[in-house]
């Protein structure tokens, strides 16, 4: 069918990884339960204190800030936990020398699957192994599992014709969802 080599940047890597680990749509619902968690138990807690410190009595003012810094405590904390897990991606690049995450791979997209040829091995991912698809940050990430995924960068695409045969090939072997219609929109 055709191929192309991929050499994935450090922020392309990044940006998988904090996907995988925070934003994906799964994550993103545990994150935020449990950040609300935290925020509620957190808002109970300050409550307490400010209840025994105001000779037991509830006052307004003091309810609405404990309720002002309990939101603030927990989007910090989401917030802190995102830019954590970049920098873990950054260490695990580092550690290794980037070699593993950002080596040259070829892929080759045929009939049977694909293709891939990286430094450590060649693989062939059939077309059946693939259970989701997602388009985010200008890269597609064709998922084998929650976590594992053959990431295209958008900018190998790069002309019209690459661009086609790619959305073409992948509607026709990967089970068509609705919000995947068009592939390659977010660009």
């Amino acid at each position: 069918m055709f191929s192309f080599e991929v050499q994935l940047t450090a922020e392309e890597f990044k940006d998988y990884y904090e996907y995988v680990f925070v934003t994906s749509p799964q994550k993103k619902k545990v994150l935020l339960r449990r950040v609300i968690l935290m925020g509620l138990f957190e808002f109970l807690l300050i409550s307490i204190i400010l209840y025994s410190m105001n000779d037991y009595t509830i006052k307004t003012d003091a309810l609405i800030w404990a309720f002002v810094f309990a939101v603030g405590i927990s989007f910090f904390s989401f917030s802190r936990f995102s830019n954590s897990v970049r920098r873990q991606a950054g260490k695990a690049m580092e550690e290794t020398g980037g070699e593993i995450f950002t080596s040259r791979n070829e892929y080759k997209f045929t009939v049977n699957g694909i293709h891939v040829n990286q430094p450590i091995g060649e693989f062939l991912y059939y077309w059946s192994a693939f259970n989701r698809i997602e388009t985010i940050k200008n890269c597609t990430y064709l998922f084998i599992s929650s976590r594992q995924a053959i990431i295209v960068p958008h900018r190998v695409l790069d002309s019209s014709d690459k661009k086609k045969m790619f959305e073409s090939l992948l509607a026709t072997k990967l089970p068509v969802h609705p919000v995947f219609s068009s592939l390659l929109a977010k660009q």
